[in-house]
């Protein structure tokens, strides 16, 4: 099960110098993604996302939908372990025409972890370095400070990230512990953001 919502604003500015501000968008869509193991460590993630979202411009109640396919390929190497996830996505919406509302997204992520030798909790932490690239073939425009209009095409994205990857400590025994990633987008947006989660679904077995 998938579930993504979205809340944002014209400016986050606004939002931590005023407090709550009018949402611009704001979107719900849920989804299911099945997994499909390849090999012992390689996986195969289908995708399928339907919602709704609004944003002030109109004030409309449109139809939000996504279809995709996302593959988690893992290279252990001794104490050093290589990740690359490829994927492409198919975002749809309704209103006006098809071909203006259709989104086509290829995106990848690629890492390096080293498992460190201190244990937490029992589990064996990891540190990583990562870096996110996406590119959307319908820009995304919006008005800005500096320009009329900005056109968003292509994400790109370098950072850190600590977390396990051999055996996962949970919390309350319910939910593994996420990562925690701080990077810096730059592309056609720059800016530093930090992630909880979006780990690899595959867990390594520990060594010990």
């Amino acid at each position: 099960m998938r579930l993504a919502a979205t809340a944002a604003a014209t400016d986050i500015l606004d939002f931590l110098e005023q407090g709550p501000v009018d949402v611009q968008v704001l979107s719900f869509v849920p989804g299911v993604e099945f997994v499909l193991p390849v090999g012992n460590t390689h996986l195969l993630r289908p995708f399928l996302d339907a919602g709704v979202g609004t944003n002030n411009a109109t004030d409309e109640l449109d139809f939000l939908g996504a279809i995709g396919l996302r593959t988690e390929l893992v290279f252990p190497r001794g104490d050093y372990i290589f990740g690359m996830e490829p994927g492409l996505k198919l975002t749809l919406s309704s209103g006006g025409k098809i071909r203006e509302n259709t989104v086509v997204n290829p995106i990848i992520t690629l890492s390096a972890r080293r498992v460190l030798g201190k244990r937490i909790a029992g589990f064996l932490p990891d540190i990583e370095a990562y870096f996110d690239g996406g590119y959307d073939f319908q820009a995304i425009e919006f008005t800005s400070i500096t320009a009329s209009r900005d056109d968003i095409n292509l994400n790109l994205e370098a950072g850190v990230g600590f977390g396990f990857s051999r055996g996962r400590p949970t919390i309350l025994g319910l939910f593994g512990v996420p990562r925690l990633r701080v990077g810096y987008r730059f592309g056609h947006v720059q800016g530093f953001r930090v992630r909880f989660g979006g780990d690899w679904l595959k867990v390594l077995p520990d060594p010990r």
